[in-house]
């Protein structure tokens, strides 16, 4: 037993953390089963395991007319602050469907070659 950490012990925490942080487990559809199994379990193996088991168990256990009703208040929120934003913001709106869509082009572009996580720093950076 030592009072301090040894450097190989802080080697191997920071090598899972990494796994856990960038790690591809659970990325694919045929997955999805075993991930929500493991899930309900709290055994996730992945950051990205935890958001998406949040995410299915949130749409599959509210009732659908919760959602609905969540939709609905949703476009009214929408609506109304779009009616009540004045003209001059209004003018400026094409810049932000213009970095949009570019960061829609990097996203697109993290799914098609294979993970890339450069592009997906790069759509987030956009914005910068």
């Amino acid at each position: 037993f030592a009072p301090f950490p040894r450097c190989e012990l802080i080697e191997q925490d920071l090598r899972e953390f990494n796994g856990f942080i960038n790690g591809r487990a659970g990325m694919s559809e045929k997955e999805l089963p075993e991930v929500v199994e493991r899930g309900q379990r709290g055994r996730a193996r992945t950051i990205f395991e935890c958001g998406l088991l949040d995410s299915v168990n949130y749409w599959t256990t509210m009732p659908i007319l919760v959602l609905l009703f969540n939709l609905l208040s949703r476009l009214i929120l929408c609506t109304t602050l779009a009616l009540a934003l004045p003209a001059e913001v209004i003018d400026f709106l094409w810049v932000y469907l213009v970095v949009l869509s570019v960061q829609w082009v990097l996203v697109l572009g993290f799914f098609t070659f294979g993970l890339n996580n450069i592009l997906l720093m790069l759509s987030l950076m956009v914005w910068l």
